[in-house]
Order: structure tokens, then sequence, then C-alpha cells
């Protein structure tokens, strides 16, 4: 998958508005561009903390708040894996959280047991 983001700038005259773009995926390994140390030295590609040992590398933000500590890049969360933090942290207790699964109201790729979650 290929994505893009696109933005304008407002240019004055001669040359007017341009279009500006930038990728928004993981960046492969194959990539000609990931051979260039300055991407490495100047933290603009930086390794995904994903756990694995042959790391994914992505585009770091651009952005950085006075002061606020820039966050590293993770990995998302995978679909429900959270569900029973949440569901506990909203006042379910675990009997509760165990009949939302057994209802099958929720539902999860990765789901967790009610008696794992503090």
């Amino acid at each position: 998958m290929n994505r893009m983001m696109y933005w304008t700038d407002r240019g004055g005259p001669p040359r007017g508005n341009t279009v500006n773009r930038a990728p928004m995926d993981v960046v492969s390994g194959k990539c000609k561009e990931l051979k260039d140390p300055q991407l490495f030295e100047n933290r603009i590609v930086v390794p995904i903390d994903d756990g694995s040992a042959s790391p994914k590398y992505t585009v770091d933000s651009p952005l950085t708040v006075k002061d606020s500590p820039k966050v590293a890049p993770r990995r998302a969360s995978s679909h429900g894996e959270h569900t029973n933090e949440v569901l506990l942290e909203i006042g379910f207790d675990k009997p509760a959280v165990e009949a939302v699964w057994k209802s099958r109201v929720v539902s999860a790729a990765h789901k967790q047991k009610p008696s794992a979650a503090a």
C-alpha cells in the first residue's frame, strides 16, 4: 500500500499554489532512501518500537511541542487488544467483562482473558 498525504501551499505569483506530498506508510527495507545515513543520523527515519528482532522503519514526526518530549513510533494496537482494560476502567467487574465477551457484544482478533486483566 502506498498511502500519500497531500497538502498545498498558498504561494504568490508567479508560481501560485503548490501541491506537496509525503508517504504515510512503513518504509520498506529495500527502499533506496534507507541507504542514506543522514536520514538516521538526523532522526528523519526511525525504527518502530515493535519488539521485533528486525525493526521496521517509519518517517519520524516533524512536529515538536515546546516542553514535551517526542514519543517514539510504536505499533498500533490490535483490534480489541485493550478491551478488558477499558471495560474495567469504566466500572465493569471481571464477571461483567466475561459476560460481555460471551454475549459477543465485542469481538477481537486479540482476545484477552478477563482474569488476566488488572
